[in-house]
C-alpha cells in the first residue's frame, strides 16, 4: 500500500520510462551527428573526422572538435524536445493545467466555506469574530 502511495505520488514509473527513453534518444541522436551531419559538414569543410579537429597552442592540443561534437548534439535534442513539446503536448499540459486551477479553485471555495462556518460558531458560541484568511 505505501509503495503503491509513493509511486503515484511521485510519477516514479513515469520518471523510469522517459529516462529510458531519453537514453535511447540520446544514443538516436549520437548516430545522426556522427554518421550524417558530421560527414557532411567534413565534406564541406573538407575535413576528414570532425571530431578530430584540434588546435595547437604551446604544443598542447586542443581537441575543439569533440566540444563541437557535444555542443551539436546538445543543440540537436533540445531543438528536438522542443518540436515534440509544441506539437504533441501543448493541448495536453493546458487541459492539465486547467484542470489544475479548476481543482485549486475548488479547495479555495471550500477554505472559503470553512472559514465562513467558522466565523458563525465563533460569533454563535464567543460572540468574537475570528480573524479572516481571505
Amino acid at each position: 500500500m505505501i509503495i503503491e502511495n509513493i509511486l503515484a505520488n511521485f510519477n516514479i514509473i513515469e520518471l523510469m520510462i522517459g529516462t529510458a527513453l531519453a537514453i535511447s534518444f540520446n544514443d538516436i541522436i549520437k548516430y545522426v551527428v556522427d554518421s550524417v551531419i558530421f560527414p557532411v559538414i567534413g565534406m564541406i569543410l573538407s575535413i576528414d573526422n570532425l571530431e578530430n579537429v584540434t588546435i595547437v597552442l604551446k604544443n598542447q592540443k586542443i581537441q575543439i572538435g569533440l566540444l563541437m561534437s557535444a555542443i551539436l548534439k546538445f543543440s540537436i535534442i533540445i531543438l528536438v524536445l522542443y518540436l515534440l513539446y509544441k506539437i504533441f503536448f501543448t493541448d495536453l499540459i493546458n487541459k492539465i493545467i486547467k484542470i489544475r486551477r479548476k481543482s485549486d479553485q475548488q479547495i479555495i471555495n471550500q477554505l472559503k466555506l470553512l472559514n465562513e462556518i467558522e466565523k458563525k460558531e465563533n460569533e454563535d458560541r464567543l460572540g468574537i469574530k475570528p480573524h479572516n484568511y481571505f
